[in-house]
């Protein structure tokens, strides 16, 4: 076995390489390196900055949708094709204050709407279903896209609509049958934080 020893200004490490017929010990010297502590000191450095960079650039915000169309077919009550279209406007300033106090908005929590809907427009099988504008006037703070849906129960074709957060949340679901809204099921928090369900009949509205 050779013995080969590298040298730099700040420290010499020996070491055994392969078995060397011809030569003995050599002396090889190489570029001079860092300090331990200044490459320790760089790399805590790499440790601290890689990471917030990495937070930053993945910092996302969420857009504020006002309206959603949403098209495809039922599951169950015939696999009929639907469409539905939901505006909904910012009510701000007077105009929110107005609004607050003409109805008990459901997604308010006692403040002034933030979003009210405007237009509602729904179609089973080529068909439009009429909403009343009972059913319609007290729901503002839609959760939009992801708070508005279509599902079946057998034959009832239930549309979905969520809004309001913490206290205030709530769920609206329009039962409809035969081509007709005929009751809708609101669904908020009592104030002990539990869900409670109160029907409302729209037949003849």
């Amino acid at each position: 076995m050779s013995n080969v020893t590298y040298v730099n200004s700040s420290h010499a490490i020996e070491t055994q390489v392969g078995r060397h017929s011809q030569f003995g010990s050599k002396t090889v010297v190489v570029a001079q390196h860092p300090p331990l502590v200044l490459r320790a000191l760089f790399s805590l450095c790499l440790m601290i900055v890689q990471p917030c960079a990495a937070q930053s650039s993945s910092h996302e915000l969420a857009a504020d949708y006002s309206s959603i169309v949403l098209g495809g077919n039922l599951r169950g009550a015939g696999n009929k094709p639907f469409r539905l279209q939901m505006d909904c406007f910012a009510s701000t300033g007077q105009q929110a204050s107005a609004a607050r106090r003409s109805f008990d908005y459901l997604g308010t929590d006692g403040e002034a709407p933030r979003c009210i809907i405007s237009k509602l427009n729904l179609t089973i099988a080529g068909k439009p279903i009429r909403f009343p504008e009972r059913g319609l006037e007290d729901i503002a703070n839609v959760t939009i896209p992801t708070g508005v849906y279509l599902t079946t129960r057998g034959d009832t074709v239930v549309l979905h609509v969520r809004g309001g957060d913490g206290t205030g949340a709530y769920k609206v679901r329009f039962l409809i049958e035969r081509g007709r809204i005929t009751a809708r099921e609101i669904e908020t928090l009592d104030p002990e934080g539990n869900p409670q369900v109160k029907r409302e009949d729209l037949r003849g509205q």
